[in-house]
């Protein structure tokens, strides 16, 4: 009998033991979505010493949503070596606290989460938004070789045709702030090339700047290539009467006086009136052709 009930004794304290080393994941689950960060951080920090991969993994979100980021990495580091398995949560953990905070114009920290949470995951295609975040953030901070190099990566991986075409786009404004107009239209060509044909009047902008730059530099025979490509597109109303001006003086460079002509009368027909500087280079230039 006294052996049975030390027996029973021993198995009450193992059992009882055992409830307390049993960490309220439940509860502190609730917490987080809840957002009250601080309560799970308080339920769960007297089970950091059983080395729970649970536990780390809710206090490493935890500080994540406190936007404490040291204390986040040393769980969600420590969580990564204990069990290989939440290698990818991590990542995400990190990759969707850093975008949130990219739109509450968080950037430091968000890129530093950004950074961080692209190491832990092993399926780049996953990390497609947290890329593009990335380049919001160089761009917005002025750094364009590595926001060039993140919108990139996204576009690599993004499939959604939307998303695709506001990636094109804000490669190409990059490439405009950079002040490179032949990567710009390059980009819109890419985009076209993809049937984004609502693109096209972004591509007609940076081609008629690319086309500047072209004949600015006297490379006749490239400004022939953008304005066989550009011309069919649609153009704004504003741009319209620049660029016909830019067509006529590349065809009054070839020698072609009659397409040039063409070109300079166009503008005198538009609707609604182009601005007086312009009218008064067309009518100029139909008066050398006419000379």
């Amino acid at each position: 009998m006294k052996r049975f009930l030390s027996f029973f004794l021993l198995l009450l304290s193992l059992i009882n033991c055992s409830n307390k080393r049993k960490a309220p994941i439940e509860e502190a689950t609730k917490a987080l979505h809840r957002r009250d960060y601080s309560t799970v951080i308080t339920m769960l920090h007297p089970y950091i010493k059983y080395s729970n991969p649970q536990v780390f993994y809710l206090m490493g979100k935890a500080y994540l949503g406190s936007k404490n980021l040291y204390e986040a990495n040393k769980f969600l580091d420590s969580l990564a070596k204990m069990d290989t398995l939440y290698t990818d949560s991590i990542g995400i953990a990190y990759l969707k606290r850093g975008i949130e905070l990219a739109r509450l114009g968080e950037r430091t920290t968000a890129l530093e989460m950004l950074s961080k949470g692209e190491h832990f995951i092993s399926d780049s295609s996953i990390y497609k938004k947290g890329y593009k975040a990335e380049a919001d953030i160089y761009k917005y901070n002025g750094e364009y070789t590595k926001a060039i190099k993140y919108f990139n990566a996204s576009l690599k991986f993004e499939t959604d045709s939307l998303s695709r075409v506001e990636l094109y786009t804000n490669l190409m404004k990059t490439y405009e702030e950079m002040g490179r107009w032949d990567l710009a239209y390059n980009t819109g060509f890419r985009a076209m090339r993809e049937k984004f044909y609502f693109i096209q009047t972004d591509m007609a902008r940076d081609g008629v700047e690319y086309l500047k730059d072209l004949m600015r530099r006297g490379k006749v025979d490239s400004a022939e290539m953008i304005i066989q490509i550009i011309d069919p597109l649609q153009f704004p109303t504003r741009l319209k009467p620049e660029y016909l001006l830019l067509k006529g003086d590349f065809f009054m460079k070839s020698g072609d006086l009659s397409s040039a002509l063409e070109a300079y009368q166009t503008i005198l027909t538009l609707t609604p009136r182009p601005p007086q500087s312009i009218i008064m280079n067309a009518k100029k230039r139909i008066k050398m052709v006419g000379e």
